[in-house]
C-alpha cells in the first residue's frame, strides 16, 4: 500500500512538471536553392489516396498551419525570420527562414513555455542540421 502511495505521488509530480527532452519533435526542412528536402514525419509505406509511397503523412489540419507559416515567409522573401505559434491542441509550430532555407518544426509538448520551445528548437537544429547555417 505504501509503495502505491509513493508511486502515485511520483506520477503526479511527473505529470505536473513540464516535459523536456523526451518531447516528440517533427520537422520539415526545405532548401529552395538546391530543392533539398528533409523531414522526420512518418512516411506512407505504400501509395494510397492521401499520399504517394515515401511521402510524409501529415494530418490535414497540421498541414494547413504549416502552409500558413510558409505563406508568412513568402510575404518577406528577402528577410530572415522566425514564427512561433501555439496550436489549439497545445502543440507548437516553429518556422525559421534563413536565406532560402525553411525549417518548420512541430513540437508535441503542451507544457512547454515559449522559452522552452525556442531552446529546444536551437538544440534540435544543432543536432540535425549542424552543417547548415541558420541565423539565431
Amino acid at each position: 500500500r505504501q509503495n502505491l502511495t509513493t508511486l502515485d505521488a511520483s506520477l503526479g509530480e511527473q505529470l505536473r512538471r513540464p516535459a523536456t527532452t523526451g518531447d516528440v519533435f517533427r520537422y520539415i526542412y526545405f532548401n529552395q536553392m538546391n530543392l533539398a528536402v528533409k523531414y522526420s514525419f512518418v512516411t506512407a509505406s505504400r501509395r494510397g489516396p492521401t499520399a504517394p509511397a515515401g511521402m510524409p503523412v501529415v494530418p490535414p489540419e497540421l498541414m494547413r498551419y504549416l502552409g500558413d507559416v510558409h505563406a508568412d515567409f513568402s510575404c518577406y522573401p528577402d528577410s530572415d525570420c522566425e514564427v512561433i505559434m501555439k496550436l489549439p491542441n497545445d502543440h507548437w509550430i516553429v518556422g525559421r527562414k534563413s536565406d532560402q532555407r525553411e525549417f518548420l518544426v512541430v513540437l508535441l509538448n503542451k507544457y512547454a513555455s515559449i522559452i522552452d520551445v525556442s531552446e529546444e528548437i536551437k538544440k534540435q537544429a544543432s543536432v540535425h542540421f549542424a552543417n547548415i547555417f541558420f541565423l539565431d
